[in-house]
């Protein structure tokens, strides 16, 4: 027989089928019946494979609801899912949760598993994780996937049940192994964390990959984690780049940043700055907070796009906002220096003091100088040796120096050399130049540790060899007087020569003094008045006195008295007071400049004052005093 191939109407012949329903089969028989009819109307299905039905979602909810009534758990549970989704009837999850009930009460173990859903997230009934549980419990029981899984994460948040991470585990398992794509990822996130079980990569590797094979994206981005780093896999970063690659576009943030990376690291790909500045706008433009900030950094050094300073901080911005300190660090620096915006080194320092709040040691140097030097906010060298503290005890090297000469010098904290000392050690351990040479001269004048030459000259020379021109200067001299080392005039000159050549006042002066006293060199008037011309013209005192008696007695040069008075008067209004004994003879006797006795005196009496015995007796001499 042939099936129709059209719907027909049944409202007779129903009736007679039912009716017969009714009294040969009985009521559960009849229920049975209601209920089909309810999913055929559903659906739009053949009933027992005689009448085709079109679908009415309303005439099936009547069914069901007939079915219901009389008992039948599949359509209690149907209309529970009718009132859940509002198919046929107004969305009432009170309802729903009833008609779950009662399919649950009859072991209908969707409709339990559905009950506890209500019951965890407060649809239709309060809230009650326990109860959800307990109704999972059931359902779990019975081999269900899902139940189990939902087990697994109420015991790993301690949802309904006290935290148990090895009974998450467990559950986990269950649904895992039958192929639950979530179970098989929290699986692997267990052994890859280690919770609930110890640490298994190799194991965790195997449930991602699981779930990674079905699509489930954290597990694929997980599973790129593994092989970019080698956790329970051999590394292998073309690997991860291809799992990182599925993620990133289905448009996950932090798989369009790795990518990024990969890019511009060349890591699993080949380096194409380009495409990663591609990503990390991709990523940046979710708000990926990493993201933001190198293409921040790819903007200010123009790596695969062009130097772009102004969009440099606008990602800058972005990220710092979201409290990344490097990326806040980078903006005080770009409103400190005027890079991408106007210089406002009050904007400056509020980032910096956020960046700083984090722990950025190099915010807090920076802090410390801004207090320091009065940048930005007033001189305050309390808060400025408060700052260089934080960034010193995290290991920067600059501000462990500067606290060393807070301490050497008094400022903002009491002189302590001793201090001053242990702080130019951390920071000259650390290869610091300055540093080593103020240990150098720590050792050498006992400044805070017993005079020791030999150390002296040998942090002397470390802060040489890095081109240190006063640890040059320095350590000539201690091979010039046998201080540390044995006398060698050639390593003194060479070392004296590297530091004049760097420009060095103190280095010049101190070659002029051996070519003008022939200390390792021949006497050499005229190289000693070249080098006392370069110390003098950076304001060296000593060395415009030098070229003064030069002047004066023609040594080097052509005598010249007027040439004599100008450097003696230079070096003599720095407190010099050789100098001032020589301006003072000269204005006495009338040599280069008319003579001026109360001149004369004037600068005599300051030279005196200052211990000059020449002074003192041309006092006596010239004056009678």
């Amino acid at each position: 027989m042939k099936k129709f191939k059209k719907p027909i109407y049944i409202s007779v012949l129903s009736f007679i089928i039912l009716f017969l329903v009714w009294h040969l089969g009985g009521e559960s028989f009849y229920a049975e019946m209601m209920r089909k009819l309810g999913f055929s109307y559903l659906y739009g299905s053949d009933f027992m494979n005689i009448i085709r039905i079109e679908k009415n979602i309303t005439k099936s909810i009547n069914y069901f609801q007939k079915a219901a009534n009389l008992g039948d758990n599949y359509a209690q549970a149907a209309l529970g899912d009718a009132y859940y989704k509002g198919e046929g009837v107004p969305v009432n999850m009170a309802k729903a949760v009833e008609w779950y009930q009662k399919a649950a009460d009859q072991g209908h173990v969707d409709a339990q598993h559905n009950l506890g859903l209500a019951y965890f997230y407060g649809n239709g009934v309060p809230v009650n994780k326990a109860k959800a549980v307990e109704w999972w419990q059931k359902v779990a029981d019975q081999g269900r996937a899902n139940a189990q899984y939902n087990l697994g994460l109420a015991y790993s948040n301690g949802e309904g049940v006290p935290v148990n991470k090895a009974k998450a585990v467990e559950w986990y398992q269950k649904a895992a192994d039958q192929g639950h794509v979530d179970a098989q990822y929290y699986l692997g996130l267990a052994y890859f964390f280690g919770n609930g079980v110890p640490v298994n990569m190799a194991k965790a590797v195997e449930w991602f990959k699981k779930a990674a094979d079905q699509g489930h994206v954290d597990a694929q981005y997980y599973l790129g984690l593994a092989y970019f780093y080698g956790n329970g896999v051999p590394i292998n970063k073309a690997k991860a780049v291809e799992w990182w690659q599925k993620v990133a576009d289905q448009g996950r943030a932090n798989a369009q940043y790795n990518l990024g990376l990969a890019y511009s690291n060349g890591e699993g790909v080949p380096i194409d700055k380009a495409k990663a500045v591609e990503w990390y706008q991709k990523a940046a433009d979710q708000g990926q907070v990493d993201a933001q900030y190198y293409l921040g950094v790819a903007y200010d050094i123009g790596e695969g796009v062009p130097v772009n300073k102004a969009k440099a901080v606008e990602w800058w911005q972005k990220a710092a906002e979201q409290g990344r300190a490097d990326a806040q660090f980078n903006l005080g620096q770009s409103y400190f220096f005027g890079n991408g915006v106007p210089v406002n080194k009050i904007e400056a320092l509020e980032w910096w003091q956020k960046a700083a709040d984090q722990g950025v040691a190099v915010a807090q140097f920076n802090l410390g100088q801004s207090y320091f030097f009065g940048d930005g906010v007033p001189v305050n060298k309390a808060k400025a040796t408060e700052w260089y503290q934080k960034a010193a005890d995290q290991g920067h090297a600059s501000a462990q120096y500067n606290l060393g000469n807070s301490y050497y010098n008094g400022e903002g904290v009491p002189v302590n050399k001793a201090k001053a000392v242990e702080w130019y050690q951390k920071a000259a351990d650390q290869g610091h130049a300055d540093a080593q040479d103020s240990l150098g001269y720590s050792y050498s004048y006992g400044e805070g540790v017993p005079v020791n030459n030999a150390k002296a000259v040998e942090w002397f020379q470390k802060a040489a060899d890095q081109g240190h021109a006063d640890a040059q200067n320095s350590l000539g001299l201690a091979y010039v007087e046998g201080k540390g080392v044995p006398v060698n005039m050639a390593k003194a000159l060479e070392w004296l020569l590297k530091a004049a050549d760097q420009g060095d006042a103190d280095a010049q002066f101190n070659l002029g003094l051996t070519y003008s006293d022939g200390i390792g060199v021949p006497v050499n008037m005229a190289k000693a008045v070249e080098w006392y011309q370069k110390a003098a013209d950076q304001g060296h005192a000593n060395a415009q006195n030098n070229l003064g008696l030069a002047y004066s007695s023609g040594k080097g040069v052509p005598v010249n008295k007027a040439k004599a008075v100008e450097w003696w008067r230079k070096a003599a209004e720095q407190g010099n007071a050789i100098a001032q004994n020589n301006l003072g003879v000269a204005y006495a006797e009338g040599k280069g400049v008319p003579v001026n006795k109360a001149k004369a005196l004037e600068l005599l009496r300051k030279a005196a004052e200052q211990g000059n015995t020449t002074a003192q007796k041309n006092l006596k001499i010239k004056f009678n005093i």
